[in-house]
């Protein structure tokens, strides 16, 4: 049996079953959902031939983070590289 979730976001539901994307499952008619990948060191390697054909609209670019204990701002390892495989 598949869990899933709903995430009330103001008028707008969004469900994630286990291992599948987030969609929005609400009734506002104005909304037209995209699909996109988050890329940060975090996710490793991207293959951008996989992303471009499994029907991904954007990618979110990490540009850096701020450590929590010093406050430091650091640019985030793939940044550069990942910008520019993206395209």
């Amino acid at each position: 049996m598949r869990k899933s979730k709903k995430i009330p976001s103001r008028r707008r539901i969004f469900v994630k079953e286990e291992g599948k994307r987030l969609q929005y499952v609400g009734e506002d008619a104005q909304v037209q959902p995209l699909t996109g990948v988050d890329v940060s060191q975090y996710q490793g390697d991207i293959d951008w031939e996989k992303v471009k054909n499994d029907s991904i609209d954007f990618a979110m670019v990490r540009a850096g983070l701020r450590k929590m204990r010093t406050g430091e701002l650091t640019e985030d390892e793939k940044n550069s590289g990942s910008i520019w495989m993206g395209r």
